[in-house]
């Protein structure tokens, strides 16, 4: 009778040890460097979603229309994904030329000294709640000639 008693508590053992709770992470596979924490993953900059698989820059793509300060007269421009982290704003300031950018956090993106014909780009962009662009920057006009200007414009665009 002892030896039934020993197996019956010697098998509850092994099943409690095996029925033990798990971590809450152990079933949670986070992507894209993210991390899981308490069962929820934490996401690298450029990236979200529960299992940090969408990218941030794809909200900023398509296409849109514009008005600058700077520039007299409305534009279409569209914004392209080059990587998780960087994209190209075509027809910046309806110059027919990209703009390449990179994004810093999940809804803001920079550029910095940019060359675009004979004009140079700083400044930075970011994605408002409407899906709409704002960007801020310094326009260095004819930067290498005797000619040379510097504006400070802000373009809107609006997706359509």
């Amino acid at each position: 009778m002892k030896n039934y008693f020993f197996i019956l508590l010697t098998f509850v053992l092994l099943l409690l040890n095996s029925c033990s709770p798990t971590s809450k992470c152990d079933l949670v596979d986070c992507q894209n460097g993210g991390i899981c924490e308490s069962g929820t993953c934490i996401c690298e900059t450029g990236f979200y979603g529960d299992f940090c698989d969408q990218t941030w820059i794809s909200k900023f793509i398509g296409t849109y229309i514009g008005e600058s300060k700077c520039v007299e007269q409305k534009f279409n421009s569209s914004f392209m994904s080059q990587s998780s982290l960087s994209g190209i704003i075509t027809n910046f300031e309806n110059t027919g030329l990209g703009l390449d950018v990179m994004l810093v956090d999940n809804l803001r993106f920079e550029f910095d000294n940019i060359i675009l014909g004979s004009n140079r780009y700083s400044g930075y962009g970011e994605l408002k709640p409407d899906l709409s662009l704002q960007i801020v920057y310094t326009a260095e006009r004819d930067f290498d000639t005797l000619n040379y200007s510097k504006e400070y414009c802000s373009i809107a665009l609006d997706k359509f």
